[in-house]
């Protein structure tokens, strides 16, 4: 996720931040739509998966907003 916002910051991407949190925002979606779409046997851990793979990356992503936010308040 890191090397993601270093690598859109070196190409010039304005808003890094807005842009992980549209993809983020799509990536909980797809995960919840995913999800509800498997409803049985082994197929709802792989549903669980992404659904959980989904939460953890919007998480990430709150974690570096709040250490964005931290820094900016230190300086």
């Amino acid at each position: 996720m890191k090397s993601l916002l270093r690598e859109w910051t070196l190409e010039g991407i304005e808003d890094p931040l807005e842009r992980l949190r549209q993809m983020q925002d799509w990536n909980v979606d797809d995960a919840n739509e995913f999800a509800d779409s498997y409803s049985n046997g082994g197929e709802n851990n792989e549903a669980l998966y992404w659904k959980l793979s989904a939460i953890e990356g919007y998480l990430e992503a709150m974690l570096f907003e709040l250490r964005r936010i931290a820094d900016k308040d230190r300086l």
